[in-house]
């Protein structure tokens, strides 16, 4: 009798440890991913996907004011923000959660119209210099050619009857290749003895010297214009238009807007070509052989494509006079005013010119 039981006690402590083990929910383990999961912007849609284990229930919230009870839901942030998104995983007696915080980019506006001067967006400064003595462009007198300043206005003079002559300052180069900007110039060529063209050059290579260029010459009392980058030869006739004042002031404009650079004279479109990427980084003034020009104002404005306005100008195109102020609270060169000198470089003449 005491057998018997003995093995009746043990039966009902394995049938008890049995039902005790199959009795024991096991932990869940929250886990979730997200696609896109780099430069989410606002209006993305976002797509998460559970990788929770051991668990049937399941609740997100978005960090936003909106949840969810959906095991792999889709989500919309509508406005730039860090969000912090969590699961929570659940089974019938247990939960674990997970949590991730999510970078929300603004929305991008979409430029409708490049070839429009004045756009729906905000300006951000990347460069502005009306001239001073202690600036990015310093007065210098050599053999071949003298910069000075006076009043505020650069003036630079080549007596090299052959070269042309190109200037670009240290400070600080142009904006990176992802990012969309005007680049210009408030300009007076005062003479041109050899038609060469004087205007600006942009994202320079020192290594290659590949760059993008838009040069303007006053070719028999008619103001002639040339534009393009490393792929052709400038005056060329696919590359030649007129445009422009002769014997006074103009703006030159080399818009960079996604995967094209638009050419605009007094904010006027004239044409485009494909940007090729930058070579370098370096911009400047081009000046041709035996030549003046005289310079207010330079400037790199990119384009703040995070919120839409109404088209406005940008605060550098108050072109209304000798001497002027870029705006109304005077942009100095006080932000690159510690002076790296600058470089010059003569090359020959950029011809073939207007005969």
């Amino acid at each position: 009798m005491k057998k018997l039981n003995t093995k009746i006690s043990i039966l009902f402590a394995v049938l008890s440890v049995f039902i005790y083990q199959g009795c024991d929910t096991p932990e869940p383990i929250a886990c979730f991913t997200y696609e896109p999961s780099i430069e989410i912007k606002a209006g993305d849609i976002v797509t998460f996907t559970n990788c929770s284990e051991n668990a049937d229930l399941y609740e997100w919230n978005f960090g936003d004011g909106t949840s969810s009870i959906t095991a792999n839901p889709e989500h919309i942030f509508t406005e730039a923000n860090d969000y912090k998104v969590t699961l929570t995983a659940q089974n019938e007696s247990k939960s674990d959660q997970m949590e991730i915080t999510i970078t929300v980019a603004a929305s991008e506006i979409i430029i409708e119209n490049p070839t429009s001067y004045d756009l729906p967006i905000d300006w951000i400064n990347h460069y502005v210099n009306e001239f001073t003595t202690d600036g990015d462009w310093p007065e210098e007198t050599t053999v071949d050619y003298t910069l000075s300043i006076s009043n505020g206005v650069y003036s630079m003079t080549s007596y090299d009857t052959v070269n042309t002559w190109f200037f670009w300052t240290n400070s600080i180069g142009m904006p990176a290749e992802n990012e969309n900007y005007d680049y210009e110039i408030y300009y007076k060529i005062d003479y041109d003895n050899l038609n060469q063209g004087s205007g600006i050059f942009s994202l320079l290579s020192e290594i290659t010297f590949d760059f993008y260029f838009f040069l303007l010459t006053p070719f028999e009392n008619s103001a002639y214009y040339t534009f393009g980058n490393k792929n052709n030869n400038p005056w060329d006739e696919e590359f030649l238009g007129t445009g422009g004042i002769a014997g006074d002031y103009n703006k030159l404009t080399i818009r960079k807007y996604k995967n094209t650079l638009y050419y605009f004279i007094n904010e006027v479109y004239k044409n485009s070509i494909p940007f090729e990427g930058n070579y370098g980084e370096k911009f400047g003034f081009i000046l041709g052989a035996d030549s003046k020009i005289t310079t207010e104002w330079i400037s790199i404005w990119k384009m703040d494509l995070s919120s839409q306005k109404v088209a406005g100008k940008k605060p550098s195109t108050n072109t209304d006079g000798a001497n002027n102020q870029i705006n109304s609270k005077k942009i100095t060169t006080q932000k690159h005013s510690v002076q790296t000198g600058i470089q010059a470089k003569k090359m020959p003449g950029m011809n073939p010119t207007l005969k």
